[in-house]
């Protein structure tokens, strides 16, 4: 277990402690401090996480959200699209396309969903193409973007791509939009939209 130690007389000008140590995942968890001395768990997270590897930087920041938000998850099927359209064309071996039920975790912070690599490979699906994604710390990065997946949620459904990274599903913004459906973060849960609680309505200008 890596030791994790904090230097009580190096501080930044706003309050904030420093993390020094090579763990700021492990810091966060164990010293969850969102008082005066700190804005809010998320500021804090992001502020440790500079150092971290893309990973641990994206499970960082979303655990920070959950502890300074409440935690909002929901249960999404994912689906390989291509297989679902070859089917309905009797076109495909099989008699169902590949599914991948996941315990996802909503971040209306984030513009594009995210899947691991494995979920990918569960779906037999590939990284169409390279995209730049920037982290919560304002740094950049080349990371794979899928090919098109078809996601459900709450009986919705639609197809987006996601960047392929991380250990875990997590819901952007765009999906959220493209379903209609809304963040409900003192109750912690996901909601239709009330204006269109039986259907999504996209909005066209």
């Amino acid at each position: 277990m890596t030791t994790i130690r904090r230097d009580r007389n190096q501080r930044q000008s706003d309050g904030h402690e420093v993390c020094l140590r090579a763990s700021p995942i492990a810091w966060f968890l164990g010293n969850r401090e969102v008082g005066p001395n700190c804005r809010s768990a998320l500021e804090s997270a992001r502020r440790c996480s500079a150092a971290l590897p893309p990973t641990e930087q994206v499970r960082l920041v979303s655990r920070a959200k959950a502890l300074n938000m409440g935690e909002v998850r929901i249960k999404v099927t994912l689906t390989n699209p291509l297989e679902e359209m070859l089917i309905r064309r009797n076109r495909f071996g099989a008699e169902q396309p590949h599914v991948y039920e996941a315990d996802a975790m909503v971040d209306s912070g984030a513009i594009r969903t995210v899947v691991p690599a494995h979920v990918l490979q569960a779906l037999e699906l590939q990284i169409s193409r390279q995209e730049v994604a920037e982290y919560a710390d304002g740094r950049k990065d080349v990371v794979g973007l899928s090919e098109p997946l078809k996601i459900t949620i709450m009986g919705r459904d639609t197809v987006d791509e996601a960047l392929v990274l991380g250990d875990e599903v997590l819901i952007g913004q765009t999906v959220l939009e493209k379903l209609d459906l809304l963040v409900d973060c003192a109750r912690q849960r996901v909601v239709p939209n009330p204006a269109h609680p039986d259907q999504p309505v996209s909005k066209v200008k």
